[in-house]
């Protein structure tokens, strides 16, 4: 997920005189405020216990026969179940590209992430009824802390110059 600061592009266009000033402190500042979102989005909810409804008879037989055949198990233990791959523990967050390129993207290789903790239309209702964060929430969630990295990048680049 991407989000736009007002007034990003021309601050950034200034400062393209002085590359090795902002990818100096461009770094450190996209890890932390990628810290701050993949802080937010690894909460986990408290467990909890939801019915469950299954969406086609299609759906019943795989359970059913996942469960006799030790794909799944009931209870779910989170972190320990056949078939876990622990997705609060596995949000990393790194840092690509070069120069005024640079991002900070917070990821999983989680295969059932975005079930869990995805976009609003991607994320399954049931993991949004047990409280899960989805991960522009967890952006949003983010968003002082964000801005106010960004913010104090920009001075001390300024200060710098």
């Amino acid at each position: 997920m991407a989000f736009y600061v007002e007034g990003l592009d021309e601050a950034i266009r200034g400062l393209e005189r002085f590359p090795y000033l902002v990818e100096e402190e461009a770094t450190p500042a996209l890890r932390q405020m990628g810290e701050a979102v993949r802080g937010q989005v690894a909460v986990y909810p408290a467990q909890v216990r939801i019915p469950v409804v299954f969406a086609s008879d299609r759906q019943r037989a795989y359970v059913h026969w996942a469960l006799r055949n030790g794909q799944m198990e009931v209870p779910y233990r989170r972190g320990g179940s056949p078939g876990s791959e622990r997705l609060r523990s596995s949000w990393t967050v790194q840092v690509e590209g070069a120069g005024l390129a640079r991002r900070a993207v917070v990821g999983t290789r989680a295969s059932y992430a975005a079930l869990v903790q995805g976009p609003a239309g991607a994320q399954a209702a049931r993991h949004g009824q047990a409280g899960h964060m989805r991960l522009d929430e967890a952006v949003e969630q983010a968003r002082g802390t964000i801005e106010r990295v960004l913010t104090e990048m920009v001075r001390r680049v300024l200060a710098r110059l």
